[in-house]
């Protein structure tokens, strides 16, 4: 269940953070590790949009990594085995978690499509994104990475992670300059 929490996040549009009146048993120090190791935090939605969260400094093999060199929108889909383990862990939950982030991919992918910006998508584990001055090498299935997610790519800036539920035609306006 623990990738239930992201789910009710994109489909309520909320963002859970945790709160006390002492700042001190926020997180232990433990905790605290443990996300950075892993680059997400479950009481920080903001850390599931964060491209930092998803560099990686590996050097992937060309079968696990797709490599993206034009401006595009990048659909990132489960891999078989990540839908497995999601059919096991939520049973008969999981055809509703899957059937709400194909409903907001599409919804996404046809406001992209109307703006006339090409889509990719992909199943591959690695992602370099080949700008004009720079390059990213991103970890699309980290430890907490959401198997559904979105990802806009311009040659001349820097990626974003979007949540499919937020695309607008004004967010895409505003990245791709349309």
């Amino acid at each position: 269940m623990k990738y239930a929490w992201l789910f009710f996040s994109f489909v309520s549009f909320a963002c859970t953070l945790k709160t006390t009146d002492n700042p001190e048993e926020d997180i232990s120090s433990d905790t605290a590790i443990a996300f950075a190791e892993e680059g997400f935090n479950a009481n920080d939605y903001q850390s599931f949009l964060e491209l930092a969260n998803y560099i990686t400094t590996q050097s992937p093999a060309a079968d696990i990594l797709e490599v993206v060199d034009s401006t595009c929108a990048i659909i990132v889909n489960p891999t078989d085995e990540q839908i497995k383990n999601m059919e096991t862990e939520y049973g008969d939950d999981f055809v509703t978690i899957a059937d709400d982030n194909s409903f907001y991919h599409s919804e996404a992918y046809m406001k992209l499509d109307s703006s006339s910006i090409k889509t990719i998508s992909t199943t591959h584990h690695f992602l370099r994104l080949q700008g004009k001055s720079e390059t990213w090498v991103l970890d699309l299935r980290k430890e907490g990475a959401p198997e559904w997610n979105l990802i806009f790519f311009h040659k001349n800036k820097k990626p974003e992670v979007v949540s499919s539920i937020d695309v607008t035609y004004e967010r895409i306006n505003d990245y791709f300059g349309n």
